[in-house]
């Protein structure tokens, strides 16, 4: 029930999601997000948590369970998603420059916030696979190089 906390990260990439969905006001939600709402929340909550690393046998544990791993292989699907819809929106549908601007916006800061931050963690891993994931998620950003400094 612990692990649940880890979910908040999903808030920025499904407000970009909200933001290409609905458009209007909504287009720059993950904006709003990333620059309004989260300092607040940081500025306006009391620290509570602590700063310290967990225990290695701690560490150890989490790296081991799968429950991890697929909140970071989420990412992928997430952000690839959200980027089709993007293209799809703005290319069949009629929408105003403004809402062209904040979903651009949305996007943007989705992919560099969450596409390079968990394409960094999974760079560090050892399978093939993982770092496949990690080379999708930087490509978002057209940030391949990335990979290999």
């Amino acid at each position: 029930m612990k692990d649940l906390k880890y979910f908040i990260a999903y808030i920025l990439p499904l407000s970009a999601l909200a933001g290409v969905y609905f458009g209007g006001f909504w287009s720059p939600v993950a904006f709003y997000v990333a620059f309004i709402f989260i300092p607040l929340i940081e500025l306006l909550l009391p620290n509570t948590g602590s700063t310290k690393n967990p225990y290695t046998a701690v560490e150890n544990t989490r790296e081991k369970q799968l429950f991890f791993d697929i909140l970071l292989y989420l990412n992928v699907p997430l952000i690839y998603s959200i980027i089709f819809l993007f293209l799809q929106r703005i290319t069949t549908t009629e929408v105003t420059t403004a809402e062209i601007i904040g979903m651009t916006l949305s996007v943007g800061i989705t992919c560099g916030a969450i596409g390079i931050n968990v394409a960094h963690e999974l760079g560090h891993r050892e399978t093939k696979f993982e770092q496949l994931l990690a080379k999708m998620l930087l490509l978002t950003s057209q940030y391949m190089h990335f990979f290999i400094e």
